[in-house]
């Protein structure tokens, strides 16, 4: 039995070939593209996951600030991630700001004062007060009675192990008592 005829084929190297596969190849680069470019959630995903981080880095949170982090964290398990980007952000910003106050007695010392319970609670932490108020406090050992000094509530983590690190070096300095000035 003979075969059919079957139509021919242009040769692979014409204009209308050519003209296919740059179309095929252009299609096909857009769509990689298209694909590796983030989307709308895609960002707020990761705008959510960099802010939960920050949140979680910090320490001295009040019951309702640690609902306010799961409230956060159930919206991006749920995949609400812009509404958890929102309330993380609002968090972070409220941690950031958060300041106690505590007024120098006589004979106190930035190790007192730290290891008071409502500052730290660990006298070890004293870097942490006089860093913040290096504005009032020279030196770790110029404090005197009656100064009032501003309390960062939710230092992170990493701030906390240098303030360990600077009162394992250092810690003699910030046991000096105040003066009457």
């Amino acid at each position: 039995m003979p075969l059919p005829n079957l139509p021919t084929l242009p040769h692979p190297d014409t204009p209308e070939n050519t003209r296919v596969a740059s179309a095929d190849t252009a299609d096909f680069s857009a769509t990689k593209a298209a694909a590796a470019a983030p989307t709308p959630t895609d960002q707020a995903s990761e705008l959510a996951q960099v802010e939960l981080k920050k949140a979680q880095d910090r320490i001295g949170l009040s019951d309702a600030q640690v609902a306010q982090l799961q409230q956060a964290q159930d919206k991006l398990a749920a995949g609400d991630s812009a509404t958890a980007f929102l309330l993380l952000q609002e968090l972070n910003a409220q941690l950031q700001s958060e300041t106690r106050s505590y007024v120098v007695q006589d004979g106190e010392s930035l190790w007192h004062v730290a290891g008071q319970q409502e500052v730290y609670g660990n006298s070890y932490l004293w870097p942490l007060v006089w860093q913040a108020n290096k504005d009032k406090v020279k030196q770790p050992y110029q404090l005197y009675k009656g100064l009032r000094l501003t309390v960062p509530a939710h230092p992170t983590v990493q701030e906390v192990a240098e303030a360990l690190a600077e009162s394992k070096a250092n810690g003699e300095v910030g046991m000096r008592p105040a003066t009457n000035q």
